[in-house]
């Protein structure tokens, strides 16, 4: 968890995936709310964690997206 929270202080938009062979899921709400986009438990299939990735894919296009349009509605303001 400090790592993570290391890591999202340095770099809010970064993406982080946290992987775990504990599967508690008082640790996984704690991730969660620290700001990482998804938390995996071990073992886990290669299909999982390609689905974990597109959606930290998706949500950075989806941010990027609203940003630009941020900064159009600015500059008519």
């Amino acid at each position: 968890f400090h790592i993570l929270g290391e890591i999202k202080k340095s770099s809010p938009s970064t993406r982080v995936i946290m992987i775990t062979g504990h599967g508690e899921k008082q640790m996984a709400i704690q991730a969660l709310r620290l700001g990482a986009s998804d938390y995996l438990e071990k073992p886990f299939d290669l299909e999982e964690i390609l689905l974990a990735v597109r959606r930290c894919e998706k949500e950075a296009a989806t941010e990027a997206e609203r940003d630009e349009l941020m900064k159009r509605l600015e500059a008519r303001v």
